[in-house]
């Protein structure tokens, strides 16, 4: 009896785990070409040139679509690993066309940028391991024009399929960046939007915006890393040693 119980069990947790899987995040990162790095769950573009996807699910029994449709996104671009002031020379980046400096032309600190700057506070996105360091923030808005068959960025990367349909969609927007950045450093991408707290809430007498509905860290995307990684190079030396074992010469025996 206990032997059925826990088959029970198991798929009851296998099912619960594969419906979270299946599941589409209101809001996601990806990128065109890119692929999904398992350890660190985050979209990786295959190369300096890229296209960055956001995407938007609304959900039709919480969701005004008109009202989701007109409000304000956000993307950072964090450097990481995190940098610390001073900071400068470590690169650029094109946003649309647009050139930004690493560090010069980004803020220090914690998204979103607010009246008093980006010092962290509880209304603030996770650090997840990257905050706080260095970001630019974007604003942007999704068109109702620009659908695509929904699907989940983190077992589907580059999946991006415009479509002219009305149901089963997702909304969409496109950035074109380009990364020139130093050594070992990317940029990391945060998609959020942003909602107004009060002075009573926040304990100070201004109206910030703070993060309101923002994509899993699971569904987040960074530029490739032009250095190669260290289990790169230990393989290379891997081979490199076991080629100069094959063409070693043997010894003549006595």
């Amino acid at each position: 009896m206990r032997f059925f119980q826990i088959c029970a069990l198991a798929l009851v947790v296998s099912f619960v785990a594969s419906a979270r899987a299946e599941a589409f995040p209101a809001l996601q990162l990806d990128i065109v070409g890119g692929h999904y790095d398992p350890i660190t769950q985050t979209i990786v573009s295959d190369g300096p040139d890229f296209t960055l996807v956001a995407l938007l699910t609304p959900n039709p029994a919480r969701n005004n679509l008109a009202e989701v449709l007109s409000s304000t996104y956000y993307i950072s671009a964090a450097i990481t690993p995190s940098v610390t002031p001073p900071g400068s020379g470590l690169g650029s980046f094109t946003w649309d066309g647009a050139n930004y400096l690493v560090t010069e032309d980004m803020t220090y600190g914690t998204p979103p940028l607010e009246l008093s700057g980006a010092a962290a506070d509880p209304g603030d996105l996770g650090p997840h391991g990257i905050y706080p360091t260095y970001f630019a923030e974007f604003a942007f808005q999704f068109s109702a024009a620009n659908r695509t068959i929904s699907y989940n960025s983190a077992l589907t990367p580059g999946g991006l399929t415009p479509t002219s349909a009305t149901t089963g969609i997702s909304y969409f927007a496109t950035i074109n960046l380009t990364t020139t950045l130093q050594g070992s450093n990317v940029l990391h991408f945060d998609l959020y939007d942003s909602y107004l707290q009060s002075c009573a809430k926040r304990g100070a007498c201004a109206l910030d915006e703070d993060i309101g509905m923002f994509a899993p860290f699971s569904h987040d995307a960074e530029s490739e890393n032009r250095v190669p990684e260290a289990r790169s190079l230990l393989l290379m030396s891997t081979g490199l040693l076991v080629a100069g074992r094959l063409f070693r010469r043997p010894k003549n025996a006595d």
